[in-house]
């Protein structure tokens, strides 16, 4: 599994900071590969978001006793088939448009 961190705003759009809604801050590489991902070398265009990740993990390595209330879920239905329904409302907010910083 590889992620990436996501892209700090320099000035773009008026903002000094990672937390807004623009693709360079919202938007980062997330990969899945090894034994037991069927959708080998296939990208998937969903939606998704970092706290998916630790569900995915505990279902993809048959752990036990995970906690019942984990934020996320599991996105293992999309690594058996990137086209596989999926909705995803993410839990990014925006701050309204507010010039927030300095």
């Amino acid at each position: 599994m590889f992620w990436g961190d996501n892209g700090y705003q320099l000035g773009q759009h008026g903002q000094w900071m990672k937390q807004t809604n623009f693709e360079a801050a919202a938007r980062i590489p997330l990969l899945f590969a090894g034994s037991g991902i069927p959708a080998r070398s296939r990208g998937c265009g969903r939606t998704v978001e970092l706290l998916d990740i630790y569900p995915t993990l505990a279902e993809i390595c048959n752990l036990e006793h995970t906690p019942p209330n984990l934020q996320g879920r599991s996105l293992t239905p999309l690594l058996a088939n990137p086209n596989a329904r999926w909705i995803c409302l993410p839990s990014a907010r925006s701050n309204g448009g507010r010039k927030t910083g300095r």
